[in-house]
């Protein structure tokens, strides 16, 4: 598709760009499941440990949490991969 006399730059970035992702999103599975494999083989527990939730300090009339905080080990490994 991307060999095509008549395809556009922007088609083309858009079908790139899509292809990159699929492909980082595989990349995340497999190296997760490759871990877990290893710690299975090692003995040792394959999940993540849960952090203690930091307190941030807010002005009185705040009244949203954290997005962060709320986030799990398992997504920002993920992030982190990305």
């Amino acid at each position: 598709m991307l060999q095509k006399v008549d395809i556009a730059i922007d088609v083309t970035c858009n079908l790139l760009t899509a292809q990159i992702k699929d492909y980082r999103g595989t990349i995340v599975n497999e190296v997760l499941g490759e871990a877990k494999q290893s710690c299975l083989a090692l003995n040792i527990d394959p999940s993540f440990k849960e952090v203690r939730k930091r307190m941030k300090k807010r002005f009185f009339d705040e009244k949203c949490e954290d997005e962060s905080s709320e986030i799990s080990q398992h997504e920002k490994f993920k992030l982190a991969l990305l």
